[in-house]
């Protein structure tokens, strides 16, 4: 059991955000599209509601000293959410979709005081950070096959996130009894050390039939962490947590409106 907590801890020690550099070659394809120019919005354009799931991959967390804080793998993975999205065609094949979501996030850690001659050590404290999240996602689509009425679609674009504090800023910090050294300390600043702005790449393949299409999508972090560095003892440490999130959503073109020189595009 110890030497598979040192092991964990040696890992947060070690532990790099792996570089994700061809992730930039999206943002550079989205800014493309949003560049286009405005007599383009004649084209084939629609709008409606989305909703779905996040299935998020955590890894990562802190060593201050003698404490350490890691991800708490019991926490529930699965965030439903709910948005509207706005489509345009340029053309048979290409399309940019921009989608707004919001969902309330929960990331759970355990924080704990590892020093041998600390006194009821080393129980385990849980805390979390809870965040109310609005996305824009920005995805180039490119359709690849039709058959009859159902279209295959890829894409790849920026996901930008912005995180609002859920909880109320008047909430009551913890002490513990002073039993576990530190653990109050850093447990007291877990709410309020996620950014509260983060960009992930995104990159999946959706599926069209006649007004509904179903997407998939896997979003890398683009930054280097979804948390800021946290205080101890008056020295600063790295917290650093990475995220990878599977997203399942379910779009209804509510409405079409079919633009005088796109003709050809499918209804």
């Amino acid at each position: 059991m110890n030497t598979a907590r040192e092991g964990s801890i040696s890992m947060l020690k070690n532990a790099k955000t792996p570089g994700i550099s061809p992730l930039r070659g999206l943002m550079l394809l989205s800014a493309f599209s949003l560049a286009l120019p405005s007599t383009l919005i004649g084209q084939k354009q629609s709008f409606g509601p989305s909703v779905g799931v996040y299935a998020p991959k955590i890894t990562g967390g802190a060593v201050a000293g003698d404490v350490v804080v890691i991800h708490d793998p019991t926490t529930p993975n699965r965030e439903a959410f709910l948005g509207f999205f706005y489509e345009i065609s340029f053309s048979k094949h290409l399309s940019l979709r921009n989608s707004l979501l919001y969902r309330q996030q929960f990331l759970g850690f355990l924080v704990f005081n590892q020093a041998e001659q600390c006194t009821f050590c080393p129980v385990k404290k849980g805390a979390s950070l809870a965040t109310n999240t609005f996305e824009l996602v920005i995805l180039p689509r490119l359709r690849l096959v039709t058959y009859k009425k159902i279209d295959l679609y890829i894409f790849a674009g920026p996901s930008l996130q912005i995180n609002t504090k859920f909880r109320p800023s008047e909430s009551v910090d913890v002490s513990f009894g002073n039993k576990h050294p530190g653990v109050a300390e850093i447990v007291n600043q877990i709410d309020d050390a996620y950014r509260n702005f983060v960009i992930f790449g995104s990159y999946g393949l959706g599926v069209k039939y006649k007004r509904v299409s179903l997407d998939f999508r896997i979003q890398q972090l683009f930054s280097n962490s979804l948390t800021q560095k946290i205080t101890f003892n008056n020295s600063i440490h790295e917290f650093n947590v990475d995220c990878r999130y599977s997203t399942f959503s379910l779009n209804y073109h509510f409405f079409s409106l079919h633009g005088k020189k796109n003709r050809h595009a499918n209804p």
